[in-house]
C-alpha cells in the first residue's frame, strides 16, 4: 500500500532459496492505494521454488507491505 498522497514507484525482488539469480520487477502504485503482486503471473520463474521477497520504494514514498498466507 502506498500511504502517501503522491504516486510511488516500487521494486519487488525475489531471492530464491536454491541460490538462483534474483529476479526484480518495478511497479507503479497510485497515491493512497494498494497493489497486489501476483507472483505466479509476474514471476513465472518462481514456480515450484522457495523464495523471499524484498519490496523497495524507489522514490522515497512510504509503503506498507503485507503477505497472504493460506
Amino acid at each position: 500500500a502506498n500511504v502517501a498522497p503522491q504516486p510511488a514507484r516500487v521494486r519487488v525482488t525475489l531471492l530464491f532459496d536454491d541460490g538462483g539469480v534474483a529476479q526484480s520487477k518495478e511497479f507503479d502504485v497510485a497515491a493512497a492505494s494498494r497493489l497486489n503482486v501476483d507472483v505466479r503471473t509476474e514471476f513465472p520463474q518462481a514456480a515450484g521454488r522457495g523464495f523471499g521477497a524484498v519490496v523497495e520504494s524507489l522514490n522515497g514514498q512510504a509503503l506498507v507491505v503485507e503477505r497472504s498466507m493460506y
